[in-house]
């Protein structure tokens, strides 16, 4: 699984400016958290290898899109119809499920782990 470069920057650039946005500083963060910028870096690219490797499996079928529209009709725009969220829908479920098997990956890891303390 390969994870270029534009991909990793990308989700860079998606964290900075999130937190920009709500007033902190990234830097400052990873200061605090003790981590630099390569080593956000090697974990971005980790975690997006995980998600590629579970998204592989992830399948949303229509009938889950309409059942997600028809259930939560209340949080669009006033007026949306299927068509015009359908996409949006679809990868918001498609990354739950994905969220959901790498939860239960990292569990049953941690499950089955057998670490020798020397």
């Amino acid at each position: 699984m390969v994870i270029s470069q534009e991909e990793i920057d990308q989700k860079m650039k998606e964290l900075e400016d999130n937190f920009t946005s709500q007033g902190q500083n990234l830097d400052e963060l990873l200061e605090a958290q003790n981590m630099t910028r390569v080593q956000l870096r090697e974990q971005i690219e980790v975690q997006l290898i995980i998600e590629k490797i579970v998204s592989q499996d992830v399948e949303v079928t229509d009938e889950e899109v309409i059942a997600y529209f028809e259930a939560n009709t209340d949080y669009f725009p006033e007026g949306s119809d299927l068509e015009s969220v359908k996409e949006e829908i679809r990868q918001q479920l498609q990354q739950q499920k994905s969220s959901d098997l790498i939860q239960s990956w990292l569990d049953s890891l941690r499950e089955n782990a057998q670490i020798n303390y020397f």
